[in-house]
């Protein structure tokens, strides 16, 4: 899907045909793009299995580190010894500016661009594009209904696929598995019955 299919998507719901590029004339363009803008980036600073990568950065001369544009947000903030590091725009810095002096995990919710979403993404922003501009610009309400209805099933779908995607089940996770079967095999009982 890419930004033009939403665009289209939107339009269809005033029985518009479709434009047949980003660059037709059309008065509706400009807020149609505005709501993708908006939509894309609320959805996609959930962070969650499709653009959150884990990552090593290394600090620049000036003991910074300098974070990419697309930067949405950080799950969490590094912890380093004698400093106190924040974020600071798209820059990760001490807060007394001293210098980061060693490279640096984190884990970084990127912004991809719509044609990279997985599809099953892509719907549900183009689900709630929909909604909003039924809202703002049709007004009608059983198609707001419609839209709503529409966002209900592909907010469910994504949230799901996340679950398969991330395997929230403690049987992936190896180090929870470890403990609990070190825990387990340590009880007498369990071992006199054979356990």
């Amino acid at each position: 899907m890419t930004e033009l299919d939403i665009v289209n998507k939107m339009l269809a719901l005033e029985g518009q045909s479709p434009l047949a590029s980003l660059d037709d004339e059309h008065p509706m363009m400009s807020a149609c793009r505005d709501i993708i803008d908006r939509v894309s980036d609320v959805q996609q600073s959930r962070g969650l299995w499709y653009n959150t990568f884990r990552e090593t950065w290394q600090p620049e001369a000036d003991g910074k580190i300098y974070l990419p544009d697309d930067t949405l947000k950080l799950d969490s903030i590094p912890h380093i010894p004698g400093l106190i590091i924040a974020l600071m725009g798209n820059v990760l810095m001490d807060m007394d500016d001293r210098p980061i002096e060693r490279s640096v995990d984190i884990h970084r919710t990127r912004r991809l661009p719509i044609r990279m979403l997985p599809p099953i993404v892509a719907h549900c922003i183009a689900s709630e594009c929909c909604l909003i501009y039924a809202q703002s610009h049709i007004k009608d309400p059983s198609e707001v209904q419609v839209a709503q209805q529409q966002l209900k099933e592909a907010t469910v779908a994504v949230n799901a696929e996340h679950i398969r995607q991330a395997r929230f089940n403690t049987y992936y996770h190896s180090e929870r598995v470890r403990r609990v079967s070190y825990a387990y095999g340590r009880n007498p009982v369990n071992r006199i019955r054979g356990f």
